[in-house]
């Protein structure tokens, strides 16, 4: 582990500890932190239940954060399966299924986030993103649609629009000699 890595996962993980901390004296977790692109997520007074839900998030965010994506569904899964959950925690809960290349769970998952915050521009994008990774064109084109009423920045009005412009676009075939990732399979004579 090269220095520069180690001292940006300590201070990563010092910022997490930051916010956490931060949360208790003031007696709540706000609806979220972002932080390098992610969101920390968190949202209930810390008494009782909610307390233990809020370290179920921690465990579950820190599980995410170190790659252990299965470990971070589980626990999201959990926190989503409360009458607490938020639409962050389906957000995560799908991003820790695609991952783990499970993009129709993905998909299912970020469409209950949608419906809990129907105003995130970055749940419309991925949701469209998760349906196109699991071939589901038809409804990714209808979601781009409902998306355009949301989505009003310029990075992410042109990132619909390329989006649209992939689910429009018929599957292309797979090529003699191609595997469906995408890689070429070496033919027999050059092993």
């Amino acid at each position: 582990m090269s220095t520069g890595f180690a001292l940006h996962r300590a201070f990563s993980t010092l910022v997490l500890v930051s916010v956490y901390t931060a949360a208790q004296v003031f007696g709540c977790m706000g609806a979220a932190a972002e932080s390098e692109g992610r969101v920390l997520a968190y949202g209930q007074p810390l008494t009782g239940a909610a307390s233990s839900l809020s370290e179920i998030r921690l465990r579950a965010q820190s599980a995410y954060q170190a790659g252990r994506f299965a470990q971070a569904a589980g626990l999201y899964q959990h926190l989503c399966n409360s009458s607490a959950a938020s639409a962050v925690d389906f957000y995560w809960l799908a991003e820790s299924h695609a991952h783990q290349d499970d993009f129709a769970q993905a998909g299912k998952f970020l469409k209950e986030a949608l419906r809990l915050d129907n105003t995130s521009e970055r749940y419309h994008l991925r949701y469209v993103e998760f349906l196109l990774s699991s071939h589901q064109r038809q409804a990714a084109m209808q979601a781009c649609r409902e998306a355009s009423a949301v989505v009003a920045s310029n990075w992410g009005r042109e990132k619909l629009r390329v989006l649209y412009l992939i689910s429009s676009k018929a599957e292309p075939e797979l090529q003699a000699g191609a595997t469906a990732r995408g890689g070429l399979r070496r033919a027999a004579t050059e092993r």
